[in-house]
């Protein structure tokens, strides 16, 4: 799950290559590209940009073949294959699984084959000419069925590369590294406690001993025989290292370079013992006070990497010490490639930053988007031999950017120059005080709230500035905090990271609520998670007047909805993503966006407007959702109509990934524009303590707990989604004797078959199941005595009266 690339260093030169064929550019992971871009893209004619669009965010990082041809992976379970202009050349879906998305970097290995890391459990060995199946090979320990249910996993979320002595390896989410020949074929595998994010990194071919190095969620460093798959030492970190090691040799010695999610930045060299044997010694050792996620970069004196505080970090290499820093205000999960004197890399601000590396100045930044939500390029960027930088976003567009264009446009507003920093444009200029902007549904920042929905929570952004300074990790304190519209009590939640106030409709609000809200209470600067408990007492005061403005139109009556209740018509969801609390960015977002889901809304009562929805798991393919099997993903919602919105409201259960987040609320919010359903909003809440990870020994650290949830250990956030209507038919003859009813169904497809009982205190799911095509199955429903009972397969509905 990490991501960026290039380049070869043996001793302290550096050799080139034709092509950037995997994550970090060759088998040190040193994020060099020999080729200085800069100095040639000059003498270029304006070239344009371009992009591609998927349908699922792109957390994989690109990779092109000596022809210019890129190959980049979706969490819409599909890899692409681009000509370099950015066309499509052929894509190729992974097997339909519950997490059968591509998260990671691609491997080209030659002419005839490139591997891609599946989160189905399987690497695809693909014909790179036209995009054909050659192989797969699976990872040990998960049936389907497991898969299925998304708890325990053997998805590839580690980037794929190869080693010198020509074989593939790739680290699973069931802790194993495996060796895998080029025609599938497995070598050996070696086995960690915990999942492997990492992409090793070699020895060089004259090195006696040929080892491998990478890290894994088990807080160890592993350096292992590459051929044998042996282990020959481990370091304990005491934290996750899901960052790839990068190698580089000195008068003969190897040192790695590697952080850790404890914020840790790591110097080791590999020692000769007496005896013969390999040992890791540490160097020197940095803290930067947040998780270190992506991998690092070189030059002749210096090593740089990036943190999710944000900050971009140069250090001496021999003793470590700090060099410069790079503030970016925003979180940094993507890993840097150097080119010349240009550091290129990417943060969840939508930015493509160009530092230089000898003074830490921005050369540029681009600014892929203005949304602030699903902006992130926490994909790490991959650069061409003809100076394009291609990335992927979390909105799913492919990025083909000439390094020249802002230097030849300083006209696009998208560009911007100069500063050892990059405050945001909406703190320039403020005075000292505290604001909250307003989250538009699109995801734009701004200070007025205007045409607010009446079934939607408000959702409102901190800014601090004391004495003329941003406070950008100023959190609000949800201690004595208070909220008013209109002089009465509104309910409302503060994100569990502190950085957000929503307000939330009691069951809605109504265009007459339009009016003044008043926020007053105090904030906090986070610093450090067990000290930052400590401080909600004397704290600066949070004073913050807003008007607001609902949509009036959205309360009358309207008939929008009525087609969605049709017995064939069924919503289909897709693209969930919670922004809120930040943290979640880097632990969720590929496994909540690889789900799909179908809802079924019935039982509108005209008088209330009340209804409730069945919603199940789903696959989605070229623009068709079709049931799955995952009999835990179904659950049901409770609904309100009001005008052109439905707000749902209920408990359930996301299990992805090798994670488990067991929400006891959550909000669904949806909003008709015309015929076409706008996207949606959630507002959710689990317990922290029932998150569960992949497998017995998982465990969250403790400044990530308190980095993702609140002073009551809730998980609290906020989030989109997409949804779309769609005609959903099945056959299903239903016949009932006394209370055994028998089904004969799914004549034309298979599909989940739900039993929902009814009455006027209460709704429940009574059973879930997948029925295979053409299958029978009976339902006893002699424990119910009241009430009615829904038979639901597909968008048919039949009602029982008891």
């Amino acid at each position: 799950m990490l991501k960026s690339f290039l380049a070869i260093l043996v001793s302290t030169s550096v050799i080139a290559g034709s092509h950037w064929d995997r994550f970090r550019g060759n088998e040190f992971n040193t994020g060099i590209l020999e080729k200085d871009i800069s100095s040639f893209t000059a003498e270029l004619e304006n070239r344009s940009l371009w992009t591609y669009k998927t349908n699922g965010l792109i957390w994989a990082t690109a990779v092109h073949d000596p022809e210019g041809n890129i190959y980049i992976g979706s969490v819409d379970k599909k890899l692409y294959s681009l000509d370099k202009s950015g066309s499509l050349r052929w894509s190729y879906e992974l097997f339909d699984r519950a997490d059968s998305l591509i998260d990671s970097a691609s491997l080209y290995y030659d002419s005839s084959l490139v591997v891609a890391p599946g989160g189905d459990g399987f690497l695809h060995g693909v014909d790179p000419k036209t995009g054909q199946r050659k192989w797969v090979f699976e990872a040990d320990g998960v049936d389907e069925n497991s898969h299925q249910g998304g708890v325990i996993v053997n998805s590839f979320e580690g980037n794929v590369t190869k080693g010198p002595n020509g074989l593939i390896y790739a680290g699973s989410d069931n802790g194993y590294m495996y060796a895998v020949d080029k025609e599938g074929n497995k070598k050996w595998a070696y086995r960690t406690e915990m999942m492997i994010w990492s992409s090793p990194a070699f020895a060089n071919s004259t090195d006696e001993t040929q080892w491998m190095i990478f890290g894994s969620l088990d807080k160890k460093l592993h350096l292992v025989d590459q051929n044998t798959g042996k282990e020959i030492d481990v370091f304990n970190a005491r934290a996750e290292i899901k960052a790839s090691p990068l190698v580089e040799y000195q008068n003969g010695v190897a040192y790695i370079y590697v952080g850790d999610a404890q914020g840790d930045f790591y110097k080791f060299k590999i020692k000769k013992k007496k005896n013969g044997e390999l040992k890791l010694e540490k160097v020197w050792r940095k803290n930067v006070g947040q998780e270190i996620y992506g991998s690092a970069t070189i030059d002749e004196s210096k090593v740089y990497v990036g943190s999710l505080n944000g900050n971009f970090y140069a250090f001496d290499k021999s003793k470590g010490k700090k060099q410069w820093v790079y503030r970016t205000y925003s979180t940094i999960s993507s890993s840097p490639i150097r080119t010349g004197n240009n550091l290129i890399f990417g943060a969840r601000n939508g930015k493509m930053y160009v530092l230089n590396s000898n003074t830490g100045e921005r050369v540029y930044s681009f600014k892929t988007q203005e949304s602030v939500v699903k902006s992130n390029l926490d994909a790490s960027p991959m650069v061409t031999q003809d100076g394009y930088i291609i990335n992927g976003a979390y909105s799913g567009i492919v990025y083909g950017i000439p390094f020249e264009y802002c230097l030849k446009n300083n006209s696009d507003s998208r560009c911007e120059y100069e500063g050892s920093e990059d405050i945001p444009q909406v703190v320039q200029g403020l005075e000292d005080g505290t604001y909250f902007y307003n989250i538009t549904r699109d995801g734009i920042i701004s200070d007025e709230a205007k045409n607010l929905d009446l079934t939607a929570p408000i959702q409102l952004k901190l800014i601090a500035i004391k004495n003329g300074k941003y406070r950008s990790k100023a959190a609000i304190n949800p201690l004595g905090l208070k909220v008013r519209l209109n002089g009465e009590k509104v309910k409302f939640r503060v994100s569990s990271d502190g950085e957000f106030l929503n307000i939330l409709p009691n069951p809605s609000f109504s265009s007459k609520d339009s009016g003044t809200l008043e926020i007053r209470g105090t904030y906090y600067n986070k610093t450090h998670w067990l000290m930052d408990r400590s401080k909600y007492l004397f704290l600066p005061k949070i004073r913050a007047s807003i008007s607001l403005e609902f949509n009036s139109e959205s309360d009358k009556s309207s008939e929008a909805f009525e087609g969605l209740f049709d017995s064939d018509k069924v919503v289909g969801i897709r693209s969930m993503y919670l922004f809120q609390p930040k943290s979640l960015e880097t632990y969720i977002p590929a496994a909540m966006d690889g789900q799909y889901f179908v809802m079924k809304m019935f039982d509108l009562n005209p008088d209330t407007n009340e209804f409730f929805a069945l919603v199940k798991p789903a696959s989605f393919n070229n623009g068709v959702f079709s049931e799955m099997k995952a009999d835990n993903k179904t659950f049901i919602l409770k609904g309100i109509k009001a005008g052109n919105e439905l707000k749902m409201s209920g408990t359930f259960k996301l299990s992805a990934m090798g994670g488990t987040i067991p929400f006891n609320k959550a909000n669904f919010n949806i909003k008709l524009d015309g015929e076409r359903i706008k996207n949606g909003l959630m507002h959710v809440e689990a317990n922290c303590l029932g998150i569960e990870g992949n497998g017995e020994e998982f465990s969250f650290a403790p400044a990530i707990i308190f980095e993702t949830c609140d002073h009551k250990l809730r998980m609290i956030g906020l989030g989109r989604f997409d949804a779309q209507t769609q005609s959903f038919a099945s056959g299903l003859n239903i016949s009932v004797e006394d209370k055994l009813i028998s089904i004969q169904g799914a004549a034309e497809v298979g599909g989940q078959l739900s039993v929902i009982h009814k009455t006027s205190d209460e709704t429940k799911l009574l059973s879930s199941e997948f029925i295979e095509k053409g299958s029978e199955i009976s339902v006893n429903l002699e424990s119910v005595e009241i009430g009615e009972v829904f038979i639901i397969f597909g968008g048919k509905v039949e009602k029982i009266k008891l």
